[in-house]
Protein backbone atom coordinates (compact mmCIF):
# COMPACT_ATOMS: atom_id res chain seq x y z
CA UNK A 1 0.00 0.00 0.00
CA UNK A 2 1.25 3.48 -0.88
CA UNK A 3 0.08 6.34 1.31
CA UNK A 4 0.81 9.90 0.22
CA UNK A 5 0.96 13.14 2.19
CA UNK A 6 -1.93 15.46 1.29
CA UNK A 7 0.26 18.55 1.89
CA UNK A 8 3.71 17.86 0.38
CA UNK A 9 4.43 17.57 -3.35
CA UNK A 10 7.42 16.04 -5.14
CA UNK A 11 7.68 17.46 -8.68
CA UNK A 12 4.33 16.25 -10.12
CA UNK A 13 2.74 14.08 -7.39
CA UNK A 14 2.14 13.99 -3.66
CA UNK A 15 5.05 12.78 -1.55
CA UNK A 16 5.08 9.14 -0.37
CA UNK A 17 4.90 8.67 3.38
CA UNK A 18 7.22 6.27 5.21
CA UNK A 19 5.68 3.38 7.12
CA UNK A 20 6.90 2.53 10.61
CA UNK A 21 6.92 -0.90 12.29
CA UNK A 22 3.61 -0.23 14.06
CA UNK A 23 1.75 0.59 10.81
CA UNK A 24 1.83 4.36 11.20
CA UNK A 25 2.64 6.39 8.07
CA UNK A 26 4.70 9.56 8.58
CA UNK A 27 5.70 12.31 6.16
CA UNK A 28 9.39 13.05 6.66
CA UNK A 29 8.99 16.59 5.31
CA UNK A 30 6.07 18.05 7.31
CA UNK A 31 5.39 15.43 10.00
CA UNK A 32 1.84 14.56 8.88
CA UNK A 33 0.74 11.22 10.37
CA UNK A 34 -1.73 8.77 8.85
CA UNK A 35 -3.26 5.57 10.15
CA UNK A 36 -5.33 4.18 7.23
CA UNK A 37 -6.79 1.29 9.29
CA UNK A 38 -8.17 3.63 11.96
CA UNK A 39 -10.85 5.98 10.59
CA UNK A 40 -11.15 7.84 13.91
CA UNK A 41 -7.44 8.75 14.09
CA UNK A 42 -6.74 12.50 13.90
CA UNK A 43 -3.34 13.87 12.98
CA UNK A 44 -1.92 16.69 15.10
CA UNK A 45 0.61 18.12 12.60
CA UNK A 46 0.70 21.88 11.95
CA UNK A 47 -1.25 21.59 8.69
CA UNK A 48 -4.08 19.55 10.20
CA UNK A 49 -4.23 21.85 13.22
CA UNK A 50 -4.60 24.88 10.96
CA UNK A 51 -7.38 23.19 8.99
CA UNK A 52 -9.13 22.20 12.21
CA UNK A 53 -9.44 25.90 13.08
CA UNK A 54 -11.91 26.21 10.18
CA UNK A 55 -14.08 23.29 11.37
CA UNK A 56 -17.52 24.86 11.87
CA UNK A 57 -18.92 21.78 13.65
CA UNK A 58 -16.35 21.93 16.44
CA UNK A 59 -17.61 23.19 19.80
CA UNK A 60 -15.81 26.38 20.77
CA UNK A 61 -15.31 28.05 24.11
CA UNK A 62 -15.26 31.84 23.91
CA UNK A 63 -13.73 33.98 26.61
CA UNK A 64 -15.93 36.81 27.82
CA UNK A 65 -14.12 40.01 28.68
CA UNK A 66 -14.94 41.50 32.07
Amino acid sequence: MVVRCPYCVDVDHFRKMNVRDNGVYVCTKCGHISLPENERFRCWCDHCGALDAFNTHKERAWLASA
